[in-house]
């Protein structure tokens, strides 16, 4: 996932936030990277890292991604958001 110190979720969060995704290193091991919720008659998909981040970005920087770029989580935010809650 690419990850350009962007913000974090520090727990503990309102009720009815669901935490998707955890930093596990940065100096804030534990903290929320991603999370989602319902809110009023929608939903809201948010994190501080960008899966929609093309490989461009990674070899700008010589990062090395092992799992490749991650199109898909962006894509199942976008479903998610997008589905009925």
């Amino acid at each position: 996932m690419y990850w350009e110190g962007g913000p974090y979720f520090i727990p503990p969060l309102p009720p009815g936030i669901e935490v998707v995704g955890q930093y596990e290193n940065q100096g804030i091991a534990g903290e929320a990277a991603a999370i989602r919720a319902n809110y009023g008659r929608g939903r809201v998909f948010v994190s501080g890292f960008h899966p929609e981040a093309p490989q461009s970005w990674r070899d700008f920087y010589r990062l090395i991604d092992p799992d490749g770029v991650d199109f898909q989580f962006a894509e199942d935010m976008l479903r998610w958001a997008a589905s009925r809650n």
